[in-house]
């Protein structure tokens, strides 16, 4: 009795939304869709209040595109493919592994091969022996893991000549990457053409991050303190001349919160 006024409960919450978002404009939801449950039962729900159960799916992604990966037994084996925002089976499970869509493409793993796949599931390139990845394309860049640490491969399929201790995605047309010879660890940024930069300007660093609103963390190896570097490398100063911070978080929308030892404070890369 508790588990079906619990799912009362869930189907009332679920059908006043609908009412609420029927009376917004269509525009101010066209994208929007979730995956709810009714009970353990999964259901494809959108701003227009349609249900379409995806009972039949053994695991369904939380990352959300214009297709997302769902799984389910064939022949006793967990395969891989993808529904659209309809609920729609458009590329039927049949990958080992299937990872989420990303300015059009996706990796999928068959067998011992990793390729590229777009969204009418055709094979855009196979991975070379070796090389796999379990990432999303960002900026034009997919992260790859080689035999000998983490790269890059373009829109192009080239490879970076380099190989990485550890990688970030793109942000802002750069990547943070780490370097880790006899121990010790060092960052610098990879540019659209694979190029190295600001090797110098990190070299006293034992953190940082990637770039947000024209800025990127980075904490000095002697102090412990962060500051923020333009892509230029040159360090940003806020109005009292501070550039070295107890803590900080990633600039969003020209701010950031700080921490001086005072109470946190909001800094504004404008002034």
């Amino acid at each position: 009795m508790k588990h079906r006024i619990l799912t009362f409960i869930v189907i009332l919450l679920l059908l006043n939304l609908c009412t609420l978002l029927s009376s917004c404009k269509n525009d101010d939801f066209k994208d929007a869709y979730a995956i709810v449950y009714i009970g353990k039962t999964p259901y494809l729900y959108n701003a227009k209040g349609e249900m379409k159960s995806l009972e039949k799916y053994e695991t369904i992604s939380t990352v959300f595109d214009d297709l997302m990966v769902i799984s389910r037994y064939i022949n006793q084996k967990l395969k891989y493919g993808y529904i659209n925002r309809d609920g729609e089976e458009v590329i039927k499970p049949q990958y080992d592994i299937a990872y989420p869509f990303s300015e059009g493409k996706a990796v999928v793993k068959k067998g011992d091969e990793y390729k590229i796949i777009n969204e009418k599931n055709k094979v855009l390139y196979t991975l070379p022996n070796g090389i796999s990845s379990y990432a999303m394309f960002a900026e034009g860049f997919l992260k790859i893991e080689t035999e000998n640490g983490f790269s890059f491969i373009n829109s192009d399929y080239q490879k970076c000549p380099y190989d990485f201790y550890q990688v970030r995605d793109y942000s802002e047309g750069k990547a943070l990457v780490t370097k880790k010879d006899n121990g010790t660890t060092s960052f610098a940024y990879l540019d659209k053409d694979f190029n190295l930069l600001l090797e110098n300007e990190l070299r006293n660093i034992n953190y940082a991050d990637s770039f947000y609103d024209g800025l990127a963390i980075v904490r000095d190896k002697d102090t412990n303190l962060y500051s923020y570097i333009h892509h230029d490398g040159s360090f940003l100063y806020d109005e009292n001349g501070n550039y070295e911070f107890k803590d900080a978080r990633n600039f969003k929308n020209g701010r950031a919160v700080v921490f001086t030892g005072q109470p946190y404070y909001v800094f504004n890369s404008m002034t």
